[in-house]
């Protein structure tokens, strides 16, 4: 009998034939890349690796913010789909030769977007909450790829600063460090928060691409590269989330006007004149706040603070009347 304490996920990346493995048994061949298979077979949850190769594009090639409403896998699968932003296959985050080599402060942004998306189960891989970059050459049974060796007993420095000979106080971190770590602690305590845990997801991009000002840079004939934006809405407790990202790794959105889609306005249930205030939960101090007309989302939107580089926000609404 399964113990109901034991959590599993599967490794499962659908579609991919390359990484499908033959089995002995032709029954249980057909599991092995089909993630709703998995689940009724009776894994906790799949890999949930759509959106984290789309945001994984947007540094290493051509993509955009705008791909990843596509990828986030709605229903069911995507509700047992686990989010993450680094695992024991992948690269680090922190990694200079990957994510465009953008160091630890990326993984804030990545892993604000990914947690988000549905309802899913997340993952912080052992390290990413210090930046752990891989940095340490050939190590083990692993070449230099920016991962950290599994396959045998190796050292992760930034985490042994953390653990800091067993008292586990992070004294030899850097205050950037000692700062992520935090960040991660206030993000996955966010996700608590009822539109979150279980609310449905609403993107909004898709409402701002011809948006001029929704961090739309010189030369873009479209919104929607840098700027990713979506509503999550549980309508038991009729709590809801703004989540707003700047993806850009050295560029401040100045004068962001966020348009909310009729969709997401509805699921809101407003009343006529009502204002609506939204409240940051992921800053450490003095969180960033707007207010906006509910008679005016669709047409004038939320303007929002400046955006830095690799900010993101989740946004607690509520109305005033």
């Amino acid at each position: 009998t399964r113990n109901p304490n034991t959590y599993f996920y599967a490794e499962c990346y659908e579609g991919d034939t390359r990484l499908e493995v033959p089995d002995a048994n032709p029954d249980l061949a057909s599991y092995h890349s089909n993630p709703l298979s998995l689940i009724e077979a009776g894994f906790s949850s799949v890999y949930g690796h759509d959106a984290y190769k789309g945001l994984m594009k947007i540094y290493e090639e051509s993509g955009w913010a705008n791909d990843l409403d596509s990828l986030t896998r709605p229903g069911f699968v995507g509700d047992n789909s686990l989010r993450y932003a680094e695992n024991h296959d992948e690269c680090r985050v922190a990694s200079t030769q990957h994510w465009g080599g953008h160091g630890m402060s990326v993984g804030r942004v990545v892993s604000t977007v990914l947690f988000a998306l549905s309802r899913g189960p997340v993952m912080v891989y052992y390290g990413q909450e210090v930046g752990e970059a891989a940095i340490v050459g050939a190590a083990g049974f692993e070449l230099d790829k920016g991962r950290t060796t599994f396959f045998d007993y190796w050292s992760v420095p930034e985490l042994q600063k953390w653990y800091h000979d067993g008292s586990c106080d992070g004294s030899p971190l850097s205050s950037e460090q000692k700062e992520l770590r935090a960040f991660y602690g206030r993000t996955l305590q966010s996700l608590t928060h009822p539109a979150l845990a279980q609310g449905n997801f609403y993107p909004l991009n898709p409402a701002n691409k011809g948006n001029t000002a929704y961090g739309r840079l010189s030369g873009e004939t479209t919104s929607g590269h840098w700027m990713y934006s979506f509503l999550r809405n549980d309508p038991v407790s009729q709590k809801s989330i703004l989540v707003a990202v700047n993806l850009h790794p050295t560029q401040t959105l100045t004068g962001v006007r966020c348009l909310l889609s009729k969709e997401s306005t509805a699921a809101l249930t407003l009343p006529n004149g009502a204002t609506l205030t939204g409240t940051d939960l992921l800053a450490s101090s003095n969180p960033a706040t707007f207010s906006a007309p509910a008679d005016t989302l669709t047409t004038q939107g939320i303007s929002l603070p400046d955006l830095p580089p690799f900010s993101s926000y989740y946004f607690d609404l509520s109305t005033q009347k």
